[in-house]
């Protein structure tokens, strides 16, 4: 009964998510979208990816070794976003609400929406659910890389494109 539960609420989300990926489709100019930013808080934002990449990282090597406290853990330091809740102010905050795509913004709640997701999935000792959301998670990084960060993510510039192009070749 829990796994149907479990698998509704995965359906559910993933919907969402595929609704944030389709504003990220839509996203007009958003490779320029974080040079909007002051320097200071792109410096934050930046920090602040680098700090996911990390925790992700972690995330990675403690499911792989069944270290479900671990995984709940960084995924909860996640959820609850490492630098930005700390260090931002009220000014850099509304700059965030105003100057970065609604796009963006949605893709990042979403992402922080799946960690929460990855959260219960370690408390529960689910490691089918643990791999699901984290591959959700990373979905929605390259999501986001790809539109947002093109510049700064060569590599991921017409990725998408040329898996297409491969597809259909």
């Amino acid at each position: 009964m829990e796994w149907k539960g479990s698998s509704v609420m995965a359906v559910a989300l993933i919907a969402i998510l595929g609704s944030a990926n389709s504003l990220l489709a839509q996203a007009p100019d958003a490779t320029l979208a974080t040079e909007a930013l002051s320097p200071p808080t792109r410096a934050l934002l930046v920090q602040e990816m680098q700090a996911l990449a990390e925790a992700m990282g972690r995330v990675h090597r403690a499911m792989v070794m069944g270290e479900h406290r671990t995984v709940a853990t960084e995924a909860k330091g996640i959820h609850e976003s490492f630098v930005l809740a700390q260090e931002l102010s009220e000014t850099q905050r509304q700059e965030i609400q105003t100057a970065l795509p609604p796009a963006f913004l949605s893709a990042d709640q979403a992402f922080h929406e799946l960690s929460a997701k990855l959260v219960d999935a370690a408390i529960q000792e689910d490691v089918r659910l643990e791999r699901l959301w984290f591959d959700e998670m990373t979905r929605a990084c390259l999501g986001c890389h790809q539109t947002f960060a093109a510049k700064r993510f060569l590599g991921l510039a017409g990725a998408s494109d040329r898996k297409q192009g491969a597809e259909s070749g």
